[in-house]
């Protein structure tokens, strides 16, 4: 039990390190990071830790472009997540998956993973999700040239406590409001100060 629980300790120390060079803009390094969590949470067959980690390579994969590597990763941790019953999870991968397939052009797929995440969240009440989900879903739409609801987002805007930025970035495209570019750009700003300054000029 303790020989576990140090290894639970090992990658998740790893995964946060993972992060910490995302967030400092080293993917590269990153991804490392994050496989040797993954590897250590397969080991000891942590299910919940090894779709966390699976999540993370994704999100990796989605900063670099990568769609479809993201969606793989994104789909592990799908399936994990349906075998475990963690809906709350489920609904948040499916959510990464939609933004891949938005920036593959693929807008019906996108649409009907929306709808089934919304299915989910209000199975749940999670207002945090449902927010995005919706938020998303209004975007394409607008895209697509069909009509949406703008009395719902505005009256989900005011429910929503911590709003990123870049939700504040779709709320700009989508309601076509230049303080949201504004909130969005000055929390890009924010976070950029504590880089070291090249990676600083990837973000502004």
């Amino acid at each position: 039990f303790e020989k576990r629980r140090d290894m639970l300790s090992i990658s998740g120390v790893l995964g946060n390190i993972g992060g910490i060079y995302r967030e400092n803009g080293n993917l590269d390094k990153s991804i490392d990071y994050y496989k040797r969590s993954l590897h250590i949470k397969e080991e000891i067959s942590d299910k919940h830790g090894i779709g966390h980690s699976l999540v993370g390579l994704g999100n990796i994969y989605s900063d670099q472009g990568n769609y479809d590597k993201a969606i793989e990763y994104y789909n592990k941790a799908l399936m994990i997540r349906k075998k475990l019953g963690d809906a709350r999870s489920l609904a948040h991968s499916l959510n990464r998956i939609v933004i891949c397939n938005w920036n593959n052009n693929d807008y019906d797929e996108s649409i009907n993973i929306l709808k089934e995440s919304q299915a989910l969240q209000k199975e749940m009440g999670s207002k945090e999700l449902i927010f995005e989900t919706t938020l998303y879903l209004f975007l394409l739409y607008k895209k697509l040239g069909k009509e949406y609801d703008k009395h719902k987002i505005y009256k989900l805007i005011k429910e929503e406590v911590n709003i990123n930025y870049k939700e504040n970035l779709y709320l700009y495209q989508l309601l076509e409001k230049k303080s949201y570019l504004r909130t969005a750009y000055n929390h890009v700003k924010e976070k950029a100060n504590n880089l070291k300054p090249d990676v600083k000029l990837k973000f502004l």
